[in-house]
């Protein structure tokens, strides 16, 4: 056997024992960058973003808010995480809702409410609500991108690993809260939340 078919076979089993290690140890940071992080579901082209890209697309709804509610306000989330795994963009888009006021990320499994550990609107920045009573809203809600230098509560000083192993575990999810100003609890004046979605890969399409 000659020197380059050795060489050939000793790389091929080094690439197979690197995807199985990505497989097997799940909480690795490296499976950031090996394997998908997200389900590649929406259109890289409205991000423009490059090539080999892992993304997560997600629909928020009231019922999937704790306690559920009946708004009837839709949302939409995408969310991007660069090839080195080290930050991330994201658009949230709306649709009929009244007075959203602020967005975020926050650390809870499904049918639990959670911290913050990230915002997302007004800012990625700042932790200051936008106005309140702004009236109906429809469109694009927020876009921006963030790193973990902007996590806040319980990831504050973690790195964005910790972040995506919670998404990959079904413990993190995205929602928009609204606030009228004042008067009784509903929808477009729900500051707990009136739309949520679960940041779970196999979460995708099963909310309509």
């Amino acid at each position: 056997m000659s020197t380059r078919a050795r060489s050939g076979i000793a790389f091929g089993a080094a690439l197979i024992f690197v995807a199985g290690c990505a497989r097997e140890n799940p909480s690795s940071p490296t499976e950031v960058i090996r394997v998908p992080v997200f389900e590649e579901s929406a259109p890289r082209a409205a991000m423009g973003n490059d090539d080999k890209v892992h993304e997560l697309h997600v629909k928020l709804r009231g019922k999937n808010e704790v306690p559920p509610n009946a708004s009837e306000a839709k949302g939409e989330a995408t969310f991007i995480v660069s090839k080195d795994g080290m930050s991330v963009k994201y658009e949230i888009t709306v649709s009929n809702i009244d007075n959203p006021f602020m967005a975020h990320i926050h650390m809870a499994a499904a049918g639990v409410n959670g911290p913050i550990v990230q915002w997302l609107f007004p800012s990625t920045t700042t932790t200051t609500p936008g106005p309140t009573g702004i009236g109906p809203f429809s469109g694009l809600l927020a876009k921006g991108s963030f790193t973990s230098a902007t996590f806040v509560n319980t990831l504050k000083g973690h790195p964005m690993s910790d972040l995506l192993a919670a998404i990959r575990s079904g413990n993190a999810y995205v929602n928009v809260h609204t606030n009228a100003g004042g008067g009784p609890a509903g929808p477009g004046n729900l500051p707990g939340g009136e739309i949520r979605a679960q940041l779970h890969p196999k979460e995708h399409g099963h909310d309509k």
